[in-house]
């Protein structure tokens, strides 16, 4: 976290920490330039001045970092200009929490019969592999693919060498279903993963499980929309206490239920999400061209 900043809008009754430092600027600057330039153009600057054996830290080097400064009245049309960028962001996250509710919603509001999902699907746990293993080569899907995705980035999957041949079990197939069952990290247990598109032979993790939907009436797509909402996540991720569960097992993946629209309705929801999904994927897309656009405006 060292050179991280943030801005007081207002005057507080809270002190500063033991490991945070006070930035006030005299008449020449404007605070929010400022602090513009410390949290875009000079952070990684100020990250890389920072020292210390244990832990780093910035002392008293960080009054040595040069910044530019121009007139105050441009100071304030830079601040003005960021302040509409910022203000446009906002907007834009808003309405993608909108549009990912909206999604969500379509999915736990159905209602249908309810099946449990072990009836309709084969599930398999992932492969085990060592480092040393000097067998065939395969892509292989592991936690850190999840993320916040649908599917994988099948372009950026690692490559392992397992001991012998990969069986057919093992293999990824399209359409199939992919669950983090363990993991240090709570956050990512019960988050799922649509397989789509494959290329390349390719497995998937000891860590997860691979839920294949054994059913043509149907849909994979719908069935891990449904699997994605938190209402199904925050169900099996939580024990009867309260208390968050460490890891999945087949048994309660089978248990889940998921009510089940003819499969013509199911095919309706999958092409509505995908449409909101693309509305989604624009705004991110500008989204993450707002930092470029405020260093360009602070390089005036």
């Amino acid at each position: 976290h060292l050179g991280k900043v943030a801005f007081i809008e207002e005057n507080t009754n809270y002190f500063a920490g033991g490991f945070m430092g006070i930035v006030r600027v005299n008449k020449n600057a404007k605070s929010k330039y400022i602090y513009q330039l410390l949290n875009s153009l000079l952070r990684q600057t100020i990250r890389d001045i920072g020292t210390g054996s244990n832990i780093n830290n910035l002392s008293g080097i960080i009054n040595e970092v040069k910044i530019p400064l121009p007139p105050i009245d441009i100071q304030q049309k830079i601040v003005s200009e960021i302040e509409v960028l910022e203000a446009k962001e906002k907007k834009a996250k808003e309405e993608v929490e909108k549009l990912k509710f909206n999604i969500s919603s379509s999915m736990v509001n159905l209602k249908f019969k309810e099946i449990n999902l072990g009836s309709i699907s084969d599930f398999k746990n992932g492969l085990n592999y060592s480092r040393n293993s000097l067998g065939e080569l395969i892509n292989i899907v592991g936690v850190s693919d999840f993320q916040n995705r649908f599917s994988p980035d099948v372009a950026s999957l690692e490559k392992i060498q397992i001991d012998g041949n990969l069986s057919d079990d093992y293999l990824l197939k399209t359409n199939d279903i992919l669950v983090v069952r363990s993991n240090g990290s709570a956050n990512l247990v019960g988050r799922f993963l649509f397989i789509d598109n494959l290329k390349t032979k390719t497995s998937f993790s000891g860590f997860t499980i691979r839920i294949r939907i054994e059913n043509e009436n149907i849909n994979s797509k719908f069935i891990c929309h449904y699997l994605k909402t938190d209402f199904v996540r925050n169900k099996i991720i939580t024990d009867s206490s309260g208390s968050n569960i460490k890891s999945l097992n087949q048994t309660l993946l089978s248990n889940i239920k998921i009510p089940l629209p003819p499969l013509s309705e199911q095919q309706k929801l999958v092409s509505e999400i995908e449409k909101i999904e693309e509305q989604i994927k624009a705004l991110e897309t500008e989204i993450s061209e707002i930092p470029k656009q405020k260093e360009a405006v602070l390089k005036k």
